[in-house]
């Protein structure tokens, strides 16, 4: 039950890691004629990236702002192991769709 809640929360967050990053690259494509002259040819190709490593911070946060760490703790399971386990939804989302892109 407890696992099944932690990679649901995995995959909303990964999904909303995802979201931010497309928006912060949509604006920075957008604001490329404005004088800021950024090289977006590679911005889309660093969003899997970017949802990688914004997933674990939104998912960490999570867990503190929902004080559960003490919670999980109290079940024997460690932080760094929910950390793990909320995160495995977007390694696999992005590997899918990397693999689904090629």
């Amino acid at each position: 039950m407890l696992a099944r809640t932690l990679v649901l929360r995995g995959i909303v967050l990964w999904f909303l890691a995802r979201l931010m990053a497309l928006v912060v690259i949509a604006w920075a494509a957008s604001t490329r004629g404005a004088g800021l002259y950024l090289d977006t040819s590679d911005l889309y190709a660093q969003l899997p990236g970017w949802a990688l490593v914004l997933t674990p911070i939104a998912f960490s946060l999570d867990l503190r702002r929902r004080k559960e760490l003490m919670l999980l703790k109290n079940l024997g399971v460690t932080s760094g192991n929910a950390l793990l386990l909320g995160s495995l939804p977007a390694l696999a989302f992005e590997a899918m769709l990397l693999a689904f892109r090629a």
